[in-house]
């Protein structure tokens, strides 16, 4: 039951390591460079991660082994493998139901993640949003069957 907030995690093995930890709450954290990943979620449940910045991990940005029950909305992705389940990782939930307010890239509603890549082709930036909402026309599958079904649209300059 813990928060953390507002940290800057680089140049590290691992940027945030929970293990076998639950109710935890981390959110406006930058988690990047680091040589494995920028999140480590290992044995745990019921955490959220919100309003994070996890980019440019070597291996993967959010990696969850055993974990479950999850809230992973509103962070910024921007590394070549954004986000790891395992096959045994269950109900984690990508987003959270869209409301109005200001997301993690300055657009008008909360809702998923947004999902760049360092080649500039991350599903984010490559997907429409015909409607102007903010939020992708199309669900993005994260893996396991773990859909963000209201991934954020947009250019991907954050503000």
């Amino acid at each position: 039951e813990n928060e953390l907030t507002d940290n800057l995690v680089s140049n590290n093995k691992l940027g945030m390591c929970l293990k076998a930890s639950s109710y935890n709450k981390l959110s406006g954290n930058d988690a990047n460079m680091n040589s494995k990943y920028g999140v480590y979620l290992g044995n745990s449940m019921n955490n959220v991660l919100s309003a994070n910045r996890i980019t440019s991990n070597s291996e993967c940005g959010v990696f969850l082994l055993d974990s479950e029950n999850n809230s992973i909305y509103n962070n910024y992705f921007n590394n070549s493998n954004n986000i790891y389940l395992n096959d045994i990782d269950s109900d984690n939930s990508l987003n959270t139901t869209k409301t109005q307010g200001i997301n993690i890239i300055g657009g008008p509603y909360l809702g998923g993640n947004f999902w760049a890549a360092p080649d500039g082709n991350g599903f984010s930036l490559v997907q429409t949003d015909l409607n102007g909402d903010g939020i992708c026309d199309a669900v993005y599958t994260a893996g396991n069957g773990t859909i963000d079904y209201l991934p954020l649209a947009g250019s991907g300059v954050m503000n």
